[in-house]
């Protein structure tokens, strides 16, 4: 893979593209749960905060989280390749200020140095994604146009769409059900990706 082309950087997202975050979730609260006797049945990441009782029990999820999170096999392997090839990296997290933490485990889970990529929570983000003002900065902290950019993500409402409304180039990375987007390329897993890049 080369970047002879219009490439110049690619925005991974973080949450359930390179890391398995539904797992994370689920293996944090359960542990969590057991620990301080909380029912965490049916609740995501935005339910976490009203059912733990006090800072103390917010803390201790977080530190479960980091514990749990594990990157996709595919993940370091791809994101070294995309380096090696002088593309620059931006790496998408979810949440807030007080989810940088989780991020900053998520990255080092993935083995890749703070330093080798930009990781951009929302905090640094004008706006919440799917807004195309996010992209739009994103790209300007990777300092590369939206046209020199590619956003990859698991979520097709908020890295698919989002990007395509921004004027980026997307890909979906669908680990779940295998049915393609109409408006992006599809993978089933990032394996591939290097090798569709080097097409756009």
């Amino acid at each position: 893979m080369g970047t002879e082309g219009r490439l110049r950087a690619v925005l991974l997202d973080l949450d359930g593209t390179l890391v398995d975050h539904g797992a994370a979730l689920a293996r944090a609260f359960a542990e969590v749960g057991r620990e301080l006797d909380v029912d965490f049945t049916g609740l995501d990441r935005a339910g976490v905060r009203p059912a733990l009782p006090g800072r103390h029990a917010m803390d201790h999820f977080r530190a479960a989280y980091a514990r749990a999170i594990r990157p996709y096999a595919d993940a370091r392997p791809v994101v070294d390749q995309l380096l090696e090839a002088g593309l620059r990296v931006g790496i998408l997290a979810d949440g807030g200020d007080e989810d940088l933490g989780q991020a900053s485990a998520a990255l080092a889970a993935l083995g890749v140095a703070a330093d080798q990529v930009t990781l951009l929570t929302p905090s640094d983000l004008p706006a919440a994604r799917p807004d195309p003002r996010a992209y739009l900065a994103a790209c300007a902290a990777v300092g590369a146009s939206p046209q020199e950019t590619v956003v990859v993500g698991d979520d097709h409402a908020l890295d698919v769409r989002g990007a395509l409304d921004a004027g980026l180039a997307a890909v979906w990375v669908n680990r779940r059900d295998r049915r393609d987007s109409e408006d992006a390329p599809t993978l089933p897993t990032l394996d591939g990706l290097p090798g569709l890049l080097a097409t756009l």
